[in-house]
């Protein structure tokens, strides 16, 4: 809200004040819901009839379970979000369900390449918590060997484009370091 001033309104012209929604998706949910909290006003000490809009600060929260759900109208969103947010769908399956159930042209100014980053990102993700998981000695319950080694997930991050700067972060290697497994 506060970015609107000087551009939706100036000085303290705060009627002008436009409503804001803030969108939280929340992953791994029991169930799917859909929930809309606004503001309500209580008079805590004396009733005072406030000017302009009460109804400015919206949050929209978005709870997507674990399964992707039917196909049914009531899930249309939850089912698209989660189609997108997957991490065991690969990018050629999400792109498929994209077009056949929501008519989304795929082949069009590089959304491929998008949906393809998307499923990149989440099997980073999934690297970065076996690396944090390696420092603590553990991933999935299991001892990790020396086999699946940072310098694994470093040729790895590497191979998929992440940044010299990223991989440091995740490891907390020193660049020296990297650059000589990287090679």
């Amino acid at each position: 809200m506060s970015s609107q001033k000087e551009r939706e309104f100036t000085g303290s012209d705060y009627n002008e004040i436009k409503q804001v929604y803030s969108i939280w998706i929340c992953m791994n949910m029991e169930k799917n819901s859909l929930s809309h909290i606004h503001m309500v006003k209580d008079d805590l000490v004396e009733e005072q009839d406030w000017k302009g809009n009460l109804d400015i600060l919206n949050i929209v929260m978005i709870g997507l379970a674990k399964e992707i759900p039917p196909k049914e109208e009531q899930y249309e969103l939850h089912r698209l979000l989660g189609t997108l947010l997957s991490q065991t769908m690969t990018a050629e399956q999400k792109l498929k369900l994209m077009k056949q159930e929501y008519d989304i042209p795929v082949d069009r100014h590089g959304i491929r390449d998008e949906v393809k980053i998307m499923c990149n990102l989440s099997e980073g993700v999934e690297e970065m918590g076996y690396v944090k998981g390696e420092a603590a000695g553990i991933v999935k319950g299991e001892i990790i060997g020396e086999a699946r080694g940072k310098s694994e997930i470093i040729l790895k991050m590497h191979k998929k484009g992440y940044s010299l700067e990223q991989i440091m972060d995740v490891t907390d290697m020193s660049k020296a370091e990297i650059k000589a497994i990287i090679g």
